[in-house]
């Protein structure tokens, strides 16, 4: 299995491109909607400062645990049954929490492009130049329908959704717009915590994960593409949560990349 590395997309967030704003349609977009997505964004912003005092969290990072010449990814893994299970023995708060990692050095990938160099003044690890990659489907701004699902609109907006669908093209030269949904029903359905020690049965308590298109749970992104991949919104559209994990909901043929990928 392969971390998704985060450094490939850095000109997603370097270069603005004219055409990834995420309210951009080309439709009208109803002021509404502007103010429930903000006022999500708000809610998310709260919901982080709680997980900070003593609720367990997926982004809490240990400051200096990390290595610069090396990948660092989760380590677990959503089983067949859709749970997601963290082994928190030897944890002794929520602080104290974070999920467990594996790592592997930089230099012990091959390299996607034997012109690269990191002497290079300027290297676009995605497209050729600007132009190219502000051609790819993924650039493509986000329809009303789409960000009528909220969770799509919300992770267009945090760039996510460049880093896969940007992925899918860095590694397997395909040129998609990600299906989020997709994701979000192949993400867990319920986490769980083994070896919770004693005085910590309310801090790491099993909860169910809403699949909607409501959902802010932080654990649909990150564990989603592991099980079944990325597909192409041609396959699942971005403007609903589909029935079944790994089939297409329209007539385009089934076909899933980076399977087995991890963040």
């Amino acid at each position: 299995m392969q971390p998704i590395v985060y450094q490939l997309v850095h000109q997603i967030f370097a270069e603005k491109l004219p055409d990834q704003a995420p309210f951009k349609t080309r439709g009208e977009l109803k002021i509404s909607k502007l103010v429930k997505f903000f006022m999500a964004f708000t809610k998310l912003l709260l919901v982080l400062a709680v997980l900070s005092f003593g609720k367990p969290s997926v982004f809490r990072k240990k400051a200096g645990a990390y290595a610069k010449d090396s990948i660092y990814y989760f380590s677990e893994t959503v089983d067949k049954n859709g749970v997601l299970t963290f082994d928190v023995k030897d944890v002794k708060s929520a602080d104290d929490f974070a999920p467990k990692e594996l790592s592997k050095k930089i230099t012990d990938y091959k390299l996607l492009d034997a012109a690269s160099s990191e002497t290079l003044e300027k290297y676009y690890g995605i497209a050729a130049d600007k132009a190219a990659l502000a051609k790819l489907l993924t650039s493509v701004a986000l329809t009303a329908d789409e960000i009528n699902c909220d969770y799509v609109a919300e992770e267009h907006f945090y760039g996510f959704y460049g880093l896969v669908g940007y992925s899918v093209y860095a590694v397997e030269k395909v040129d998609l717009a990600p299906s989020l949904t997709h994701l979000i029903k192949n993400g867990p359905t319920k986490v769980t915590y083994k070896n919770v020690g004693e005085g910590l049965n309310t801090t790491f308590v099993d909860e169910t994960v809403e699949q909607t298109c409501d959902s802010d749970n932080m654990y649909t992104f990150f564990f989603g593409v592991t099980r079944n991949g990325i597909v192409d919104k041609k396959c699942v559209p971005n403007t609903g949560i589909p029935a079944e994990a790994a089939k297409c909901t329209t007539d385009e043929k089934y076909k899933a990349y980076l399977k087995g990928y991890r963040l």
